[in-house]
């Protein structure tokens, strides 16, 4: 008879009767997947920099995140291209002007990209939000340790009138 999980054990994240499952992906943190050949332009653009700039994106916990995202910024860049060439109304079955059809789908991707640029911390707001620090070189600044002394020398002559 199989033993079951006690109803406090089911939610104990530690306690799991279930088997492991099995790494899809054979790789170690730090070493940067091949990029997929059916990336476009804009896709494989964006594998480039993520593997090659975000260290803290997982390689192989984060991958199918990072290639959905490659995805659809390429997906994105053929709806950009199709809506440009057929202008933004078209003409229905019956001859009226309506919006283009695949302006529903373009503002749906866009939104779906913002989310998984959000999921792995793209931009400089969403690092902070899940904990991400980005070392950068100390600004190098110049103190004056006599403020009134460069308040003076910051001060311009009056200027005289003209003789006439």
């Amino acid at each position: 008879m199989p033993q079951y999980p006690t109803p406090l054990e089911r939610f104990d994240p530690a306690v799991s009767h279930r088997p492991k499952p099995e790494a899809k992906y054979n790789l170690t943190q730090g070493e940067r997947p091949t990029k997929p050949a059916h990336l476009g332009e804009s896709g494989s653009q964006a594998w480039e920099t993520i593997w090659d700039k975000c260290y803290w994106i997982h390689t192989e916990v984060d991958l199918p995140l990072v290639l959905e995202y490659c995805e659809a910024l390429d997906e994105l860049d053929e709806v950009n291209r199709i809506i440009g060439e057929e202008g933004l109304q078209v003409l229905s079955s019956k001859g009226q002007p309506m919006r283009h059809p695949l302006l529903p789908l373009r503002r749906d991707l866009k939104a779906q990209i913002k989310d998984m640029r959000g999921k792995m911390g793209l931009s400089s707001a969403d690092r902070a939000k899940i904990g991400i620090e980005i070392k950068t070189a100390p600004i190098e600044t110049t103190t004056t340790t006599d403020a009134p002394a460069a308040k003076r020398e910051r001060k311009v002559a009056p200027q005289q009138a003209p003789n006439t």
